[in-house]
């Protein structure tokens, strides 16, 4: 399998041609292949889950440009995590589940233009629009 971000380019008649986020190579995607739209995955809170565009909103209003550190020690991570999502379920979000959304925060944040991350008209996000025309949509490859 493959992991990462990847857009999607083209359909085609067995599934899509996608192009890595960080080393930009093409590749095709089969009904065989675990993927996921990166607007349908979400994180564990106490009081339900958050999709992680909404927490990619959060962060941006916090830090900014800057980046953030996936490398740092997993007790410090989940610490910082709490400042962009106090009440995320410290149970069933694990530290390794932190480190990819600061590394796909950090990808994002330098391949798609800042109004991208912010809010929309109706506080959603306008990443990537799948509703949009030339939209290129975005998804996470997972090896299992």
């Amino acid at each position: 399998g493959r992991t990462g971000l990847y857009k999607i380019l083209t359909q085609t008649t067995n599934g899509f041609i996608v192009e890595s986020m960080s080393d930009h190579t093409r590749s095709p995607v089969t009904a065989a292949d675990r993927v996921n739209a990166l607007d349908t995955i979400t994180v564990y809170t106490h009081d339900g889950d958050m999709p992680l565009t909404d927490i990619f909103i959060k962060i941006r209003e916090t830090v900014g440009d800057m980046d953030l550190n996936p490398k740092m020690d997993p007790k410090e991570m989940r610490s910082y995590f709490k400042t962009f999502l106090p009440d995320y379920d410290q149970e069933r979000v694990y530290a390794s589940d932190i480190k990819k959304i600061f590394t796909w925060y950090n990808l994002l944040k330098a391949l798609i233009p800042s109004p991208a991350l912010s809010f929309g008209e109706q506080g959603d996000p306008s990443l990537p629009n799948p509703t949009s025309p030339n939209a290129e949509e975005i998804v996470e490859g997972r090896s299992e």
